[in-house]
């Protein structure tokens, strides 16, 4: 039942961070998802499921390749690196599904809170899109990837908290 319901969860999240991406095609997308996916990764090292954390990071890797390939290339050819509909569902999928991996195996005990912001922060690319904010392309653009930093940032900083106060050795 909690897959089932793993995976009703997993259509509206995937909805609202396709709008987010369809929104805009600039390099702060993939650069943004490239931080939100650096939270499931390091919460599935800290929860001691180290393999999981290994192909999570590759993801991470590749959209922030792919932001560095429109960056260096945006002007001169027309290389498009976009995150398009099927990069939304696969995002969402390995934020969620890689979340809520590590949460079922997780040893250590990292909260159920750090858990879901890591799931959550792809969903940080909706900070560049508050009304007020938006025709400022630059300021929108900081933001965007500002949002997915904070979300995985904060659930990266809740883990490790906890960690510490269980007593729990995070480097060994």
């Amino acid at each position: 039942m909690e897959r089932f319901l793993l995976a009703v969860a997993l259509v509206p999240y995937v909805f609202l961070l396709l709008i987010a991406l369809q929104k805009r095609g600039d390099f702060s997308t993939p650069m943004a998802l490239s931080f939100a996916l650096i939270a499931p990764s390091v919460l599935a090292m800290l929860s001691g499921f180290a393999k999981l954390s290994i192909p999570i990071g590759a993801a991470s890797c590749l959209l922030g390749c792919a932001s560095l390939v429109q960056i260096c290339f945006s002007s001169r050819t027309m290389i498009h690196a976009r995150v398009g509909q099927s990069g939304a569902v696969v995002v969402a999928s390995i934020a969620t599904l890689g979340a809520a991996t590590g949460f079922g195996y997780d040893t250590n005990g990292v909260s159920t809170l750090s858990w879901l912001l890591a799931a959550i922060a792809p969903l940080g690319l909706w900070f560049g899109e508050v009304p007020l904010i938006r025709p400022r392309p630059t300021l929108a653009i900081c933001l965007r990837i500002l949002g997915c930093v904070i979300l995985a940032a904060a659930s990266i900083v809740i883990a490790l908290r906890d960690l510490y106060f269980l007593g729990v050795p995070i480097v060994e």
